[in-house]
C-alpha cells in the first residue's frame, strides 16, 4: 500500500486559508501601521473632532466628542445644548471603515457626507456642511476612520 503525501494537502489547505483570511489579516497590520506612522495625523483629527469652536464659531460649545467620546466631560460652566446630547450616553463610533467597507460608504466622500449628515442636523450640532476639499477635512476623516 502506498503512503499518501499529506504535505500537498495541507499545502493547499494554507493557501486555501491565505486566500480567504488575507484582507482581515492584512487590515490589521495596515491599521496598526497607520496610526504609528501617522500618530501626528491622528492627533490633528483628534482635535478637530473635540473642538467645540470648530462648527459654529467663537461662541460656539457644540462637537463631535460631545456625543461621541465617552471620556467628553464638560467644561466647567459650560452646559451642551444638542437636543440629542445625553450625558453619560455616547454614541460610540467604532470599526467605521469596517462597517462602511462593504459598499460605497467606505470612501471617503462617503464619510464627509456622514459626517455632513451629523453636524447639519438641528438636534445635534446644526451647522452648514463642510466641503471634502475643507483643510480640516482629510485629518478628521483619518481619525473617524481610525476609530
Amino acid at each position: 500500500m502506498r503512503s499518501i503525501d499529506y504535505g500537498w494537502v495541507i499545502a493547499l489547505v494554507i493557501i486555501v486559508l491565505l486566500v480567504i483570511f488575507w484582507k482581515p489579516i492584512m487590515g490589521l497590520f495596515g491599521a496598526a501601521k497607520d496610526t504609528a506612522v501617522n500618530k501626528p495625523k491622528l492627533d490633528a483629527g483628534k482635535a478637530v473632532f473635540d473642538d467645540p469652536k470648530r462648527w459654529m464659531g467663537e461662541n460656539s460649545y457644540r462637537s463631535c466628542a460631545m456625543c461621541h467620546d465617552p471620556a467628553f466631560t464638560p467644561e466647567d460652566g459650560k452646559k451642551v445644548d444638542m437636543q440629542e446630547y445625553v450625558e453619560g450616553k455616547p454614541v460610540i463610533l467604532k470599526d467605521i471603515k469596517q462597517k462602511l467597507a462593504g459598499n460605497n460608504l467606505g470612501t471617503d466622500d462617503a464619510i464627509v457626507d456622514q459626517i455632513n449628515r451629523c453636524i447639519t442636523m438641528p438636534t445635534r450640532i446644526g451647522s452648514g456642511g463642510f466641503s471634502r476639499n475643507a483643510p480640516f477635512m482629510d485629518d478628521l476623516i483619518f481619525y473617524v476612520s481610525s476609530l
